[in-house]
């Protein structure tokens, strides 16, 4: 029922729990109910009171913050898959969701309540602690990914310091970071070029290349999907602050691509769709700027 290529999250869930739990989660007994999720629906929203925790059987969901001073910008913090865990938070505390979950596909899931939880610790304590470990081995293993994550971060941002004001540079030397990152062993990232629209290839690895046909079906299919995984491939779209879409970064990996290194590569394409939507701006300032000079002079 759950796809190997996603099941880490779950193996640390599964690990504390007894046999008998496995078997009541996966058919939607017990403390445990099945609910369906069509596409497009908030499954629950930022700063909402809701406190149920889910596991995807099928399907997937984007989880997203709002950002920005006016607060209409959103940020994609994950896209997850089948064997995800996700809203444990409120589960575990009383504050409000710290980001909303929507779904990107017809998504199945498992659902936990948190009154069923609480009357579960009470009725059944010792089944309730392995449940328990089990959410905290998922919410530890999460942390130890978020500190790599502002690592990597801080490594892209001296790497965006030094060439912001050099495109090519700054695209080649992330590529090669991504790629020491990721263990991917050839990929491509692609911009759109702003007077044809079309997707242009910046730089490459691996001998890794694709038809400007090809580019442009991969970039139509993540503006609707916004991440294409299968086994070794991994495709994710560059978008500004605005939700522009501004290009392509797709990968190949012949390890394959866990959890953690999806993570990884969604944060660092994030922060290149920024640079180069700056490095456009200021460009864009500066021609302008000329243009009113020469005026000017004339």
């Amino acid at each position: 029922m759950i796809n190997n290529d996603s099941t880490q999250e779950l193996a640390l869930f599964f690990a504390e729990l007894a046999p008998d739990e496995h078997e009541k989660l996966l058919t939607g007994s017990g403390i445990w109910q099945k609910k369906y999720f069509p596409l497009g629906v908030t499954v629950f929203a930022e700063n909402s009171t809701s406190t149920d925790l889910y596991l995807i059987l099928k399907g997937q969901i984007e989880i997203s913050k709002i950002v920005g001073e006016k607060g209409t910008k959103k940020k994609i913090l994950a896209i997850l898959g089948q064997g995800s865990i996700f809203g444990e938070g409120a589960l575990l505390s009383d504050k409000p969701r710290s980001a909303t979950a929507t779904t990107l596909v017809n998504t199945e899931t498992l659902v936990l309540s948190k009154e069923k939880f609480e009357s579960f610790l009470k009725e059944r304590p010792k089944e309730a602690n392995y449940l328990l470990l089990a959410l905290l081995r998922v919410v530890n293993q999460r942390l130890i990914w978020t500190n790599h994550e502002l690592v990597t971060l801080y490594e892209i941002a001296q790497i965006i310091s030094k060439t912001k004001n050099d495109l090519p540079a700054l695209v080649k030397k992330i590529m090669q970071r991504l790629a020491s990152l990721t263990k991917a062993n050839r990929g491509l990232i692609a911009l759109k070029n702003r007077s044809t629209q079309k997707q242009e290839i910046s730089t490459q690895w691996g001998n890794y290349n694709l038809s400007s046909e090809e580019l442009d079906q991969l970039a139509q299919k993540l503006i609707t999907q916004h991440t294409l995984h299968e086994k070794t491939f991994l495709a994710l779209p560059l978008y500004d602050f605005s939700e522009n879409f501004l290009g392509i970064i797709a990968m190949e990996s012949q390890v394959g691509w866990t959890i953690e290194t999806r993570k990884i590569a969604r944060a660092v394409t994030d922060q290149l769709g920024i640079a180069i939507s700056d490095y456009w701006f200021m460009e864009s300032e500066n021609g302008r700027s000329k243009l009113e000079q020469r005026n000017v002079e004339f």
